[in-house]
């Protein structure tokens, strides 16, 4: 997600799942369970109704392991943009499980957890 030059679409982003994948965040009062559409929608509201300006977020290592048609990839990452007129910025660690399909490779679970400040 990113708006610094557009705001995402939310077809853009269900085109690198596969359907019905999950997705979980690894909150501090227990796991969060997702849709891609449940996940997206308040994150594609944030970042096109202006609360949330200028935010990337940017991968800053990763590794990567395939095996057939399954791929498991390890990434960090750090964040930041304007949110609500101050400054914000974070970071932390995302876990993809990727299958190979026909038309390429797409997303079949995604876990992340942010890095407490």
């Amino acid at each position: 997600f990113e708006n610094t030059v557009e705001a995402p679409e939310l077809a853009r982003i269900t085109e690198c799942f596969v359907e019905g994948a999950r997705i979980v965040r690894c909150a501090s009062g227990g796991p969060e369970f997702y849709s891609v559409a449940e996940f997206a929608a308040p994150r594609i509201a944030l970042l096109s109704g202006g609360g949330l300006t200028g935010f990337s977020e940017r991968e800053t290592s990763a590794s990567t392991e395939q095996i057939g048609g399954v791929a498991f990839r390890s990434s960090r990452y750090t964040k930041s943009g304007i949110l609500n007129g101050e400054a914000y910025t974070g970071s932390g660690a995302k876990q993809f499980l990727f299958v190979r399909l026909p038309e390429g490779w797409r997303i079949s679970a995604l876990s992340w957890v942010d890095s407490e400040a």
